[in-house]
């Protein structure tokens, strides 16, 4: 991907910790199977947590901003 896009997202929420369950990509649903990796950096004052994400066909980078809870895809792999 060229430059990151905004996407929605349904998550748990709990004890200070964020479990995406299911991502939107042009409104269309993609289920989440397991998160592969999960990483915390700042850019100031705002933390980003930067998950990879896997789904039957396919890997996905996103970002969730903590001040806005905006989330963004960054890139997608697809397997095979």
């Amino acid at each position: 991907m060229s430059r990151p896009e905004p996407i929605s997202t349904h998550a748990l929420f709990s004890s200070g910790t964020v479990v995406p369950k299911t991502i939107f990509i042009a409104n269309r649903p993609v289920s989440i199977k397991r998160i592969i990796f999960q990483s915390n950096k700042r850019l100031g004052n705002t933390e980003i947590i930067t998950f990879s994400l896997a789904s039957d066909t396919a890997v996905y980078e996103v970002d969730f901003n903590k001040s806005t809870l905006e989330w963004q895809l960054k890139n997608i792999f697809l397997e095979g």
